[in-house]
């Protein structure tokens, strides 16, 4: 009996070294030339026999349609190996390490000058990291994993590497956020719905760690007791918020109107989001927004 165990563990042993060794694989080099620019390649002299992922993209060549890309299949030799582009003028501007067609290990971009301005990581066609520039803007975009999968996180730097923010998210249509001060104590905390409606718990801070605003949102209104404090811990303002639902004689939903609680009339007032429907209290009629009873443009 120990002398099958011992050789299970063996046979177990040799079966994961092969599955994470790569495949030793003759390539022959290749050039693409292009209007702004050249690739140079390797491809497959032959391709191993592989099951193709459909949710994966396999890059490939032939003769005739040169390098191309296909989820779950493949048209020619595929590329494996070290890939780079060069501009007009020499200057390496891409370069993609590829494994029997999937990309593969790190992905490098470079502008003109030759100042890096992206990363990616691949592992067998799945990315896993990537930071790129933002557009318009010289923050640095930082993603954890793929881009929106649960999960992932998205960090946003300044162009000197200030961590601004950072988010995760927890599902399809959320993400948790948390911001940052230059000394890197938290700024704010917060959930969003769709990435851009504030839905959950707020809380700010003052940058020694002290609690300024704390209060919950519901789909970006405010709504229960919503707090502001000062700097040593003491309550300086708090307010009563809710959402006053009205409905139709046919009971289907009339208005969704935020409000909160004025202290001085003792009576409700109309604050944030209102949102009217239509008499069948789905289609939405108009949107108005309101600041402590005074309507907002």
């Amino acid at each position: 009996m120990k002398t099958i165990f011992t050789f299970l563990i063996i046979l177990y042993s040799l079966q994961v070294s092969s599955q994470s060794q790569k495949l030793i694989v003759a390539t022959v080099a290749k050039t693409e030339q292009f209007s702004n620019g050249h690739l140079v390649f390797n491809i497959c002299k032959t391709n191993p026999s592989i099951i193709f992922n459909e949710n994966l993209e396999y890059f490939w060549y032939n003769e005739v349609s040169k390098v191309k890309g296909t989820m779950g299949g493949s048209g020619g030799n595929f590329l494996h190996g070290k890939s780079q582009f060069f501009d007009e003028k020499g200057n390496l501007i891409l370069e993609t390490n590829y494994y029997l067609g999937l990309k593969d290990g790190v992905q490098k971009a470079w502008d003109s000058s030759g100042k890096v301005i992206a990363i990616n990581k691949y592992n067998r066609g799945i990315i896993k990291y990537s930071k790129f520039k933002a557009d318009g803007s010289d923050d640095l975009i930082e993603w954890i994993g793929p881009a929106l999968e649960v999960g992932s996180i998205k960090n946003v730097y300044t162009s000197y590497g200030h961590l601004e923010q950072s988010e995760v998210i927890i599902s399809d249509t959320e993400s948790k956020v948390t911001e940052y001060f230059l000394n890197n104590n938290i700024k704010s905390k917060y959930s969003t719905h769709f990435f851009t409606i504030m839905n959950g718990e707020f809380t700010e801070y003052y940058e020694n760690n002290k609690i300024k605003i704390h209060g919950k949102y519901d789909n970006d209104r405010k709504t229960g007791i919503w707090n502001w404090y000062n700097e040593d811990g003491t309550i300086k303002i708090s307010e009563n918020h809710r959402i006053n639902k009205q409905y139709y004689p046919n009971g289907k939903l009339m208005a969704e109107i935020g409000e909160y609680f004025n202290l001085e009339l003792k009576d409700w007032e109309r604050d944030g989001i209102c949102i009217w429907f239509k008499e069948n209290g789905v289609d939405i009629d108009k949107v108005t927004k309101y600041k402590y009873g005074e309507i907002v443009e």
